[in-house]
């Protein structure tokens, strides 16, 4: 029976609190702030009212297992009563309202830290332990402003506090509840280990504490910014280029440091022909030093490089702007989704849309979507990089902007095989709308808003991606097609849809979604089919209706 209060106790802590409600506001709180669900992360994006609800319900999970639990299950008395079997029974189930919490079935066994579902155990469990070690908790706060730090010092007091009760009213109280308090407290001081890090470093967040200056903030009435571009490729330079040319102060940053001197001493880049870079673009090459003092980042490295790169930058407070594409194979996670993570002090934004580099350098018309969590973020960075012959639109849908924007990529793949195949016009119009379908159940899939899909970042991106000669993936695709090979001398790949296809092939499988293209874009790039086969696969798929 033990075995049933257990697993009841933690389908009860599972229930995550925190991604339900930031769900039903249409953000996916792991992609947010510090990623975490708990309550402390809710106050951080949705405001006081959110995290308060956060916090309560998430007590009331752990004090509901241990109070109650026993009692509906088995019958019997719980924490009331004094007999040391009923008491072990309660903690029993307190301990699986912990685990439910921080390892939560319903997103992958990864939840909260756990400290409010705790307290509410042994709110049940033990009252006046529980106040000693939150009586700990105040003292730290008000000290430090430090709620990570609090919620360490309440943890180790924990088991100390009980003892101190248990010693003033039962000299011969349950070792057992102390020894467990003990693990719980470990087990909750482990969950904020990423906090531990940031209070090494100094760079954890206080709560009262003031953000940067509005001088410092990029806001659409800021005027010039001071703003660093990582990733010395054609985009980023194009970008940084554009930057200079609405007046900011310009900072790019390449990993190559021989390729940057040549940038900086010829101001041009190879893989920009014909451009000359203005004089006022600045160069740097160590990472840390070429984001001091910026109050926007631009990321335009390549997304395998993504979140060891942006780790390092854990302590940037300002906006960061991702122009990178793609899925992380481990996480699948999109790219806010990592900058959440790595930077998570920092305001996250997506700039995506059909906009090839040597285009946008040369002025010709385009237009991209910055995408965000809040409208007012999306705006500051509209205000960043809009001029007539660069317009920028905004959106909330950061989540679909960015599937868009790498999905789109193994679509020019597709696009490009049928090219080296010579199918004709009717063969890639036909491609194109089913792919539109296949991004469309992708985003339905992650929350996003279908809209989204005929916008900037889905349609706009697919059709440049799938007809351009610019385009690379297309590219790669068309010498599939030819049977030609698709890597670089280097033996790396030659766009970015080569691992995105691996990441949204795996993707499209734990999300259960429909993906033929993908899945025969996957097969030719990884398992050696050929393109004649992965065609026919797709020809003759079973009739239906359009969706």
């Amino acid at each position: 029976m033990n075995i049933l209060t257990v697993f009841a106790a933690y389908l009860l802590g599972s229930i995550p609190t925190g991604y339900l409600l930031a769900r039903a506001k249409g953000i996916d709180i792991r992609t947010a702030g510090s990623g975490n669900i708990g309550a402390t992360n809710v106050f951080r994006i949705l405001g006081k009212g959110p995290g308060i609800f956060v916090l309560l319900v998430d007590a009331l999970k752990g004090f509901a297992a241990a109070a109650f639990l026993p009692t509906l299950l088995l019958g019997a008395p719980c924490c009331a009563s004094d007999q040391l079997g009923d008491t072990h029974l309660s903690l029993i189930a307190g301990i699986g309202a912990i685990l439910g919490h921080n390892y939560t079935c319903w997103l992958k066994f990864k939840g909260g830290k756990g400290i409010a579902t705790t307290a509410g155990v042994f709110l049940a469990l033990t009252p006046v332990g529980l106040g000693l070690a939150f009586g700990v908790w105040l003292m730290v706060f008000g000290l430090s402003r430090y709620v990570s730090l609090a919620s360490i010092a309440a943890a180790a007091a924990l088991p100390f506090a009980i003892w101190f009760d248990h010693l003033y009213r039962n000299p011969l109280g349950d070792p057992a509840l102390i020894v467990i308090s003990a693990v719980l407290g470990a087990l909750a001081i482990y969950k904020h280990k990423a906090n531990i890090q940031r209070l090494r470093a100094g760079t954890e967040s206080r709560v009262g504490q003031k953000k940067s200056e509005p001088k410092s903030e990029a806001s659409p009435d800021a005027g010039p910014q001071k703003i660093t571009v990582l990733g010395a490729g054609a985009w980023g330079t194009a970008l940084a280029k554009l930057l200079v040319e609405n007046s900011h102060t310009v900072t790019l940053w390449g990993h190559d440091t021989a390729t940057l001197d040549e940038i900086r001493r010829t101001r041009r880049n190879a893989r920009l022909p014909g451009t000359e870079l203005p004089e006022a673009l600045k160069f740097e090459s160590d990472l840390l030093k070429s984001v001091e003092g910026a109050q926007a980042v631009v990321i335009a490295i390549p997304s395998q490089s993504l979140r060891a790169v942006t780790a390092k930058l854990a302590h940037f407070e300002g906006i960061v702007i991702s122009v990178t594409k793609g899925i992380e194979f481990d996480t699948g996670l999109t790219m806010s989704g990592i900058l959440a993570q790595t930077m998570p002090r920092a305001r996250a934004v997506a700039l995506s849309g059909p906009s090839f580099a040597i285009e946008v350098t040369r002025g010709v018309p385009t237009a991209v979507v910055a995408a965000a969590h809040d409208t007012a973020t999306a705006r500051a960075v509209q205000a960043l990089f809009h001029r007539p012959t660069f317009r920028v639109y905004t959106s909330t849908d950061i989540g679909g902007v960015e599937l868009g924007g790498a999905l789109k990529n193994v679509m020019g793949i597709a696009a490009g095989v049928c090219d080296g195949l010579g199918f004709g016009d009717n063969a890639k119009a036909a491609l194109v709308t089913r792919a539109i379908a296949e991004m469309r159940r992708f985003g339905v899939a992650r929350s996003a808003q279908t809209e989204t899909f005929a916008g900037l970042s889905g349609l706009g991106d697919l059709t440049a991606t799938c007809f351009s000669k610019l385009s690379r993936n297309r590219a790669l695709g068309e010498r599939i097609g030819r049977a030609e090979p698709i890597h670089s001398s280097s033996g790396t790949p030659l766009a970015e849809g080569y691992p995105t296809a691996k990441s949204a092939h795996q993707l499209a499988r734990q999300l259960g979604v429909e993906a033929p293209i993908i899945n025969e874009v996957y097969a030719m790039l990884y398992e050696g089919k050929p393109p004649a086969k992965a065609v026919q696969n797709l020809l003759t798929r079973e009739s239906k209706a359009e969706d």
